[in-house]
């Protein structure tokens, strides 16, 4: 790989976007759209892309399991594990009570003069991430229309459990 490719490769896994890591590497912008892409088929650019994302794997520990499980967790996360309520108020369950599938729902915590706000993470993001990782919204008729999202989110709750 020459120089400019490396430096491609070092901008894409920053900005996962092929023009922005071509220009940024010194290539023409009147053609920078189109050499990003071509870039990206080249296959010595593919395999340091490959090793490059697997070696960040390693350092940051992050697997691919793990990530699908978090969106899962978040996903399918019962706000009723954080919060308690009835008629006159909203309860903030203790921190010491919460279970790490609960934590996994927080976004932030912030105390106002009124008491404590509790931003939860985005379910639905999280139910579009994990469908489109699932390959559920597709054009594609699947091959077996009668599995439910639910029944597929089922596999995966009980793989990890496994």
């Amino acid at each position: 790989m020459n120089p400019r490719q490396e430096k491609f490769v070092q901008n894409y896994l920053l900005s996962g976007n092929a023009t922005q890591a071509a220009l940024a590497a010194g290539y023409a912008e009147a053609g920078a759209h189109v050499t990003g892409s071509r870039l990206l088929r080249h296959a010595k650019v593919q395999a340091a892309l490959q090793q490059a994302r697997a070696e960040r794997s390693q350092r940051f520990r992050v697997e691919a399991d793990a990530v699908v499980e978090r969106l899962a967790q978040i996903a399918l996360g019962d706000l009723r594990q954080v919060v308690d309520w009835d008629e006159k108020r909203l309860r903030v369950n203790p921190p010491e009570k919460l279970s790490e599938e609960a934590l996994a729902l927080i976004s932030e915590v912030i105390e106002t003069p009124g008491g404590v706000r509790v931003k939860f993470k985005d379910q639905l993001k999280a139910l579009e991430l994990l469908g489109k990782h699932l390959g559920l919204f597709s054009d594609k008729p699947r091959e077996d229309p009668t599995e439910s999202v639910e029944v597929v989110l089922k596999q995966i709750w009980q793989k990890q459990s496994a």
